[in-house]
């Protein structure tokens, strides 16, 4: 995809596709301290997350594609080997 119309806002107040992108990285972010604090805490507390502030403190629209590819990628395998690793650890 061009990356043109991966920064295409459809409006002032809407995400583009790059930023929706950057919002799964948060989401993979936050997700994974959630995991590790539910397997590691008894009654773990859970943060909140301002989606639209993350986005814009993180700059995705001004960054680039293969970066967050790379991202992603990072993110996904931590989120995936603390997910897996329920049970596994002492």
């Amino acid at each position: 995809m061009p990356a043109a119309e991966l920064r295409l806002k459809p409006d002032a107040k809407r995400w583009s596709k790059q930023e929706e992108f950057g919002h799964l990285l948060d989401s993979a972010a936050n997700n994974h301290q959630r995991i590790v604090r539910a397997q590691l805490q008894e009654k773990p507390a859970m943060a909140g997350y301002e989606g639209d502030r993350w986005v814009e403190f993180h700059r995705y629209q001004q960054r680039e594609w293969r970066e967050l590819i790379a991202i992603w990628h990072a993110l996904n395998e931590q989120l995936f080997t603390a997910a897996s690793a329920k049970g596994e650890i002492s």
